[in-house]
């Protein structure tokens, strides 16, 4: 559904037990925008809720880039083998979030 999109980039689908996420790279903030109205996602979202497999709120907030390191060898390995975790598949972290002062 995300690769009909103008502007989607790419996704990360993360779980962690019980909890998942879903981490999606737009080009830009209109393309972001424009996913809420897109009859695709409205359709894939009402199919979800409707097989009860979600439960609890669902929520999106919006991050723009601020800085960024990519490095596309070290990201393609990553993501085409696996780790010694219990699940076998790469990880992701995400530090605590902090506001930063004006």
């Amino acid at each position: 559904m995300f690769r009909k999109q103008q502007g989607f980039l790419g996704v990360l689908f993360l779980g962690m037990q019980k909890d998942r996420a879903v981490l999606t790279i737009w080009r830009d903030l209109p393309a972001v925008e424009a996913l809420a109205h897109s009859p695709t996602y409205q359709e894939t979202s009402a199919q979800l809720d409707a097989t009860g497999l979600l439960v609890g709120q669902t929520s999106m907030e919006v991050f723009e880039v601020q800085e960024r390191f990519l490095d596309p060898q070290t990201l393609a390995h990553l993501l085409e083998n696996t780790n010694p975790g219990s699940s076998g598949h790469p990880s992701c972290s995400f530090p605590s979030q902090r506001g930063m002062k004006d």
